[in-house]
């Protein structure tokens, strides 16, 4: 492989080498579940990188003979495969969300690697390109939204902030047609914090799971389409795959945070979503301090300041996009809670907005076209870690 540190455009090839489909989703999905408590991501997204060039050593031989060492490279191999697999496990569940098989989404995000192992390591000019289209595929579809809104990204937040409680609207898919919970979420249970009158959307078999004196029960009911059940606060449910059912409108959304300011002052995150946390931070960290090495080492040359100043502004835009992104669907999308934040709902907001036809369509498949973008501007060079 070629050394690129001696290039001005080391720093913005480290951004590349960072902002993965993983690192980009995890911005608004993170501070969606969160509120305040996501916002450490987006510290770490524009610290990351920078940290790195800050202390990178004037000592470019010392570098290099410091990466030879059998434990370096065993870190950078342990941290190339956290981050390829974590966005090779991203594209298999977007697969899956969207009706794909999983396989069918690891299979063609690893040919992607493969094939754009070679056009990595060839190409720079274009590859800055590259970079720009992702910015931009991802920031199209959120000028959308603020046009459809009306509402400034400020706005947003006091309406959020100030809600006295996160709830179905009328319009609702939800409440209009019914849904059925996602693939990945299907046997989670959805337990109510207030009393329910819900509609059967099409006929299956629910469970619920309430309390009676001292002991907890689980009834099975087969339920046709049309019937009516009411579930009561602390009462849970998980309905068969498939299955839609229908909320009122005005509802509390089961499972979303109290209220506003309950979200923007930080939600208590369980035993499971701060590990989840503490792992996302090793991986982000870990890989800002190793993994860039094994491109950006070899002489003692600094980024040039150019350089850095383009992709510190790269950095913040991303940031920013992921904040506002997660603040119209805290508004817009709060339905989000009950089928669980993933990136696949997420990327599904200018649908929510626009509703059906081709301007959501179009909305949504720009934004897939920015994180495949993501895709193949970063991961290949994970392939190429874990070759060399």
């Amino acid at each position: 492989m070629r050394d690129v540190s001696d290039q001005p455009a080391s720093a913005v090839r480290l951004i590349r080498l960072w902002l993965t489909p993983v690192l980009l989703l995890a911005l608004p999905t993170q501070v969606v579940a969160f509120g305040r408590d996501g916002l450490w991501l987006a510290l770490a997204v524009v610290s990351g990188p920078l940290l790195f060039l800050a202390t990178q050593s004037r000592d470019g031989a010392s570098s290099q003979r410091g990466l030879n060492m059998p434990m370096a490279r065993a870190a950078l191999a342990v941290s190339a495969f956290m981050h390829l697999w974590a966005n090779l496990d991203l594209i298999g569940g977007l697969s899956r969300d969207w009706g794909l098989p999983r396989w069918s989404g690891v299979a063609a995000a690893a040919l992607l690697v493969l094939g754009g192992v070679r056009w990595y390591s060839r190409s720079e000019g274009a590859s800055q390109g590259w970079t720009l289209i992702m910015v931009g595929a991802l920031a199209l579809p959120l000028a959308l939204i603020l046009g459809k809104t009306n509402l400034n990204p400020v706005q947003v937040y006091s309406q959020v902030s100030s809600a006295s409680a996160f709830r179905f609207a009328p319009e609702s898919v939800w409440v209009t047609e019914g849904r059925a919970r996602s693939a990945r979420h299907v046997q989670d249970w959805i337990e109510f914090s207030e009393e329910h009158r819900l509609t059967m959307a099409s006929a299956g078999v629910i469970r619920l799971a309430y309390s009676e004196g001292n002991r907890r029960v689980i009834e099975e009911r087969s339920l046709s389409e049309g019937q009516e059940l009411v579930v009561r606060p602390g009462d849970r449910l998980r309905a068969d795959p498939g299955v839609r059912v229908r909320f009122e409108p005005g509802r509390r959304i089961p499972q979303a945070p109290v209220n506003g300011a309950a979200w923007t002052s930080g939600l208590l995150p369980s035993t499971q979503s701060l590990l989840g946390q503490l792992g996302l931070a090793l991986t982000l960290f870990g890989g800002a301090m190793t993994l860039p090495s094994f491109f950006l080492s070899g002489t003692g040359n600094r980024a040039a300041r150019s350089s850095m100043a383009r992709g510190s502004v790269v950095l913040l835009v991303v940031a920013l996009w992921g904040q506002c992104w997660a603040l119209y669907a805290a508004r817009y999308a709060p339905e989000l809670y009950l089928e669980g934040v993933t990136a696949s709902l997420l990327l599904q907001l200018p649908a929510v907005l626009f509703h059906q036809g081709w301007l959501s369509q179009s909305a949504v498949a720009v934004a897939v076209i920015g994180v495949l973008f993501a895709f193949l501007q970063s991961v290949p060079a994970l392939g190429l870690t874990l070759a060399a």
